[in-house]
């Protein structure tokens, strides 16, 4: 057995505490996370609005494994071609639930209702918002007249 399958050696050790410190942070944090942000989805009645980003140029094109850290997730987006509708990517988010995604160098990564969402395109862990070395983390979810928005803001990891 070697040391990354050593559950008892020193990266499981320091990857452990790294995800207790974590889990904590998100805890009083305002992102949002997988499971929240389909409740809030699902809440609205129109599943044909066209979902944007607060910054409207972009929207969303899928998800992924987030490269900053493999076991959370991040929407992926552009600004060319028409937005998704709400229906089609909320069934994106529900077959999220509970699959194994692969770290952009590797591993297996399994998510869930409780997994944090930022927002970067694969390979990426900055967003479309550049503050320093701040993310963009998912941190609400509002229905406008025609169209639902997702609201991001640059956050620390």
């Amino acid at each position: 057995m070697d040391e990354l399958e050593n559950p008892f050696g020193i990266q499981s050790i320091l990857t452990n505490a790294i995800n207790k410190m974590r889990q904590e942070s998100f805890k009083t944090s305002s992102q949002l996370s997988l499971g929240e942000i389909i409740l809030k989805l699902e809440s609205i009645k129109n599943t044909k609005l066209p979902i944007l980003f607060d910054i409207k140029k972009y929207h969303p094109t899928g998800i992924d494994s987030w490269r900053g850290s493999y076991n959370e997730l991040a929407l992926e987006y552009d600004d060319k071609g028409k937005p998704m509708l709400l229906c089609d990517f909320l069934k994106i988010l529900k077959d999220t639930l509970g699959k194994t995604f692969i770290g952009y160098k590797g591993g297996n990564f399994l998510m869930g209702k409780t997994t944090p969402v930022w927002v970067a395109n694969y390979g990426e862990c900055h967003g479309f918002r550049k503050d320093g070395y701040k993310e963009t983390a998912v941190i609400d979810v509002l229905e406008q007249k025609s169209v639902v928005i997702i609201k991001t803001k640059a956050m620390d990891y």
